[in-house]
C-alpha cells in the first residue's frame, strides 16, 4: 500500500480506534483532537462562580473544537475530588478541571495524605480573578471591620465562620484575618459558595470570605453586607468597598483566580491548542461582557504564566499554613 493511501487509511480509522481504546500513534492523536466530547469538571456545585465562568467559556468552545464540551460538577473536599479525577484521567485533553485557588494550588500546603500533586496538573490558561470578599448577614449588628472584630473578641469561641471548603482561599483568607486580627473563630466547611451563602443568611454562621460574583444578589437585596475586600486595590465591581488595608488589616491579602489544568502529561500540541481556542473564546465581546458582568476580570496568557500564578499562590500561602499550623485530613 502506498504511503498517501496508508496515511488515508490512519485517518480514517482514528475515531474508530480511539472510541475502540486501541492503541493510537500519538502523533496521530494530536493532530485529530478532539475525537470525541470534552469534560470540563467543575469542583463547585451548580451556580457558584466557579461553574459559571466555565458555563460561559464551555458554551462557545465547543464551536472551536467542532466537539461536545460537557461540564460536570464535582464538588467536596475544597476541590479536590474533581481534581483527583482528572489528574487520573487520560493525558489526551478530553478531561480538564476549571478550577480555583485550593485544588490547583495551595490544597498541597494542607492536606497531608492528598492523592495528586497539584503543580503536576498540567497548566492549560488562567482564565479569570474574581474580588474576594468577606460578608455577614444584612442584619448583624456589625456594620464594619472593626466592629466585628471588637465583637469576637468580646466572647471568644461564641462565633463561627462558613467557607466554600477546607483549603480554598475562602478558608485561608479566614484564618489569615484571624491570625491578624486576634481572633478565635471556629470553621464550618461547606461544598461551595451556595450552601455557605445560605449559611451566613439564616445566621447559622457569622460571616463569609467569598467571590463577590457570589453574593451580588444577596448584597444588593440587603440579606447580606460586606465588610471588607480582600485585595490591594478597590474593584470596579464594588468601588463602594473599603479593602481590609484600608481599614487597618494590611496583611489580609487574598485574591481568586479560576484556571483550567489538564492531567499531568497532556502533550504540549493538546495544550497548546486548547490554550488558544480558551483564549480566542475569553477576548470574544459577548463573552467578556457576561463574565465582567458576573464581577470577573480576565486573565488569560499562556501556560507558563499560569504555572507561575499557581507556584506563587503555593508561595504566598505555604509560610502562613506553616505558621498557623494548620492542616486537613
Amino acid at each position: 500500500m502506498r504511503k498517501p493511501e496508508r496515511r488515508r487509511l490512519a485517518a480514517a480509522l482514528l475515531p474508530v480506534a480511539a472510541a475502540a481504546g486501541m492503541w493510537v500513534p500519538w502523533g496521530a492523536r494530536a493532530q485529530a483532537f478532539p475525537v470525541r466530547a470534552v469534560r470540563m469538571l467543575v469542583p463547585t456545585p451548580p451556580g457558584s462562580s466557579v461553574d459559571l465562568g466555565a458555563r460561559i467559556i464551555a458554551e462557545r468552545l465547543r464551536e472551536r473544537l467542532g466537539q461536545p464540551v460537557v461540564v460536570e460538577n464535582r464538588p467536596g473536599a475544597g476541590g479536590t475530588i474533581a481534581a483527583a479525577e482528572v489528574a487520573r484521567a487520560a493525558p489526551d485533553g478530553h478531561t480538564l478541571l476549571v478550577g480555583f485557588n485550593g485544588p490547583l494550588a495551595t490544597a498541597g500546603l494542607l492536606y497531608p495524605r492528598l492523592t495528586y500533586k497539584p503543580l503536576e496538573l498540567t497548566p492549560v490558561i488562567a482564565t479569570v480573578t474574581q474580588p474576594h470578599v468577606m460578608v455577614v448577614a444584612g442584619n448583624h449588628p456589625a456594620n464594619s471591620l472593626r466592629e466585628f472584630v471588637e465583637r469576637i473578641r468580646a466572647e471568644p469561641g461564641r462565633y463561627n465562620y462558613a467557607s466554600v471548603g477546607n483549603a480554598s482561599g475562602s478558608h485561608l483568607a479566614m484564618e489569615l484575618f484571624k491570625s491578624v486580627a486576634g481572633l478565635f473563630i471556629v470553621h464550618i466547611p461547606y461544598t461551595g459558595g451556595p450552601g455557605a451563602t445560605q449559611a451566613v443568611m439564616s445566621g447559622d454562621v457569622d460571616a463569609l470570605f467569598t467571590a463577590l460574583v457570589n453574593v451580588q444578589g444577596q448584597v444588593a437585596a440587603g440579606r447580606l453586607k460586606v465588610l471588607g475586600l480582600a485585595e490591594r486595590e478597590r474593584t470596579s465591581a464594588a468601588p463602594g468597598v473599603a479593602t481590609f488595608a484600608e481599614q487597618g488589616f494590611a496583611q489580609v491579602v487574598a485574591p481568586l483566580f479560576n484556571a483550567v489544568a489538564a492531567p499531568p502529561g497532556t502533550p504540549v500540541e493538546v495544550v497548546q491548542r486548547l490554550n488558544g481556542d480558551i483564549a480566542a473564546v475569553l477576548a470574544e465581546p459577548a463573552v467578556r461582557q457576561r463574565l465582567s458582568a458576573g464581577g470577573m476580570e480576565i486573565i488569560g496568557g499562556t501556560p507558563a504564566q499560569m504555572a507561575a500564578l499557581t507556584r506563587a499562590e503555593v508561595e504566598r500561602w505555604a509560610p502562613v499554613v506553616k505558621r498557623l499550623q494548620l492542616t486537613l485530613d
